[in-house]
């Protein structure tokens, strides 16, 4: 059995969808069962009636479009916020690019600060200094020259000089506060020195019988006047201090110094003394009979320049106790 053609013709071929959209589906067309059954009158001129299917295939591609239009805009959504936070380019007043931070609506979560460490404080490194092993001090012991004579009193008195084939020297000394003074005599009670002269106290040392030794060596006296304690303790000339006249040497108070052998040429002394009492300096040479020479009589502080004689072995120096004395080469 043949099926009739519609006499409007053959259906139209449905329409392609948009990418995306579900395909449109048009209703079947009607058929008649029967042959005999007339064909329905024809359409007025003018408006053509669409079919129910192409409304349909309308509101489908109307939706799709709605959902493209949907997805661009949540597109621009997005661009937008990826701006802000990156930050929008704003002209500068000089025609440059300047970068602007755009804040944002929404809230954002702030890193969490970081904790930076105080700075610390290092010590500069010290340096140790190694230990230095200093040296035990030495002790010098001064051996007191031997004792040839020695007497001791308070106030006036007098005192033998025993025999000596040897020059000897004096250490005198006193306590006292009035004139306080020692004479050298013969044993015929005659003068031959004075060896102290001093007001109050006083300590030092005298030649006795070194000039005069040709007086004294067969014995002598000593007077002495005093108002306090007095001693004196002789010596022999060759255990005092050694002197050379090319080096400095410097002393206190009176004092007997020995040259070794002799001064060999005329030399040129500088003597200085800071007393402010009786300064004396005697030389004694062995030219002669043992002649002396008087270098220095002063009173106070002194200084000057003297020639020491060829051959002289012994100086003396009468000073006042404390009184600081040098003699150097000129």
């Amino acid at each position: 059995m043949t099926i009739p053609t519609s006499p409007w013709g053959a259906p139209p071929a449905p329409s392609t969808p948009p990418d995306g959209a579900l395909p449109s589906v048009p209703p079947p067309p009607s058929y008649s069962a029967s042959p005999l059954v007339p064909p329905p009158p024809p359409l007025p001129t003018g408006k053509r009636k669409r079919p129910k299917w192409h409304w349909a295939a309308a509101g489908v591609a109307g939706l799709v479009a709605i959902g493209a239009i949907g997805a661009a805009a949540s597109s621009e959504e997005a661009e937008r916020v990826a701006a802000e936070d990156v930050g929008t380019v704003d002209e500068a007043p000089d025609g440059e690019a300047r970068a602007e931070q755009v804040p944002t609506s929404e809230a954002r979560t702030a890193p969490a600060p970081t904790t930076t460490a105080a700075p610390t404080t290092t010590a500069a490194p010290t340096t140790t200094a190694a230990p230095t092993t200093t040296a035990a001090p030495t002790t010098t012991t001064t051996m007191a020259p031997p004792v040839y004579a020695q007497y001791s009193g308070t106030g006036a008195n007098v005192v033998d000089v025993p025999a000596s084939s040897m020059p000897l020297v004096a250490t005198i000394a006193h306590d006292g506060s009035s004139n306080f003074a020692v004479w050298l005599k013969d044993l015929n009670g005659q003068n031959i020195d004075l060896l102290v002269n001093e007001i109050g106290s006083y300590a030092g040392t005298s030649e006795i019988s070194v000039a005069n030794h040709d007086q004294v060596k067969g014995g002598a006296i000593l007077v002495i006047e005093a108002d306090g304690n007095w001693s004196v303790d002789m010596h022999p000339l060759i255990d005092q201090p050694v002197w050379t006249p090319s080096a400095p040497i410097s002393g206190v108070g009176a004092q007997v110094l020995v040259v070794p052998g002799g001064v060999n040429a005329p030399t040129r002394v500088s003597i200085s003394s800071d007393g402010s009492g009786n300064f004396a300096v005697w030389t004694t040479s062995t030219g002669g009979i043992f002649p002396r020479d008087l270098l220095v009589n002063e009173i106070g502080a002194y200084n000057g320049v003297h020639l020491i004689s060829k051959g002289t072995f012994v100086v003396t120096i009468q000073a006042d106790p404390g009184s600081n004395w040098v003699i150097t080469p000129a």
